[in-house]
């Protein structure tokens, strides 16, 4: 069969080869998204991975300043290694306690304030529209 030149088709036709074509150069596209997506995906699975082990690594790390700060404190007080730990709770607690305010305070108030608004505003008018 030979391949048809644009000069022997009618308009239909043409329009027909030209949306089969759009329509082959999209599903193509999305493939090829679908495609570059999905690779990209894997290598942020890697990153999380590799970052959730560096930080499991720092917070293990973490907790042994803290212990070594417990001991250090405790040899510093005659050997009384309970109190160096009590003191280094307390002072982790503190900060917790102090993050936890800070957190609270800045919590949302009123969720999709915004969006309530416009649709009280959508609301008003559609109601308006309705009695008058």
């Amino acid at each position: 069969m030979q391949p048809s030149t644009p000069e022997s088709l009618t308009n239909r036709d043409l329009l027909k080869e030209l949306f089969s074509d759009v329509s082959l150069l999209a599903q193509r596209q999305v493939k090829l998204a679908e495609l570059e997506a999905r690779r990209q995906l894997k290598r942020e699975v890697r990153v999380i991975e590799w970052l959730g082990t560096g930080g499991a690594l720092a917070f293990a790390g973490t907790i042994l300043w803290l212990v070594a700060a417990a001991l250090g404190l405790g040899a510093a007080l005659a050997g009384a290694y309970w109190a160096g730990a009590l003191i280094v709770g307390a002072v982790l607690l503190a900060a917790a306690a102090i993050a936890g305010v800070i957190g609270w305070s800045r919590r949302v108030k009123q969720p999709l304030r915004r969006s309530r608004r416009e649709l009280e505003k959508e609301v008003t008018w559609v109601r308006h529209q309705v009695t008058t």
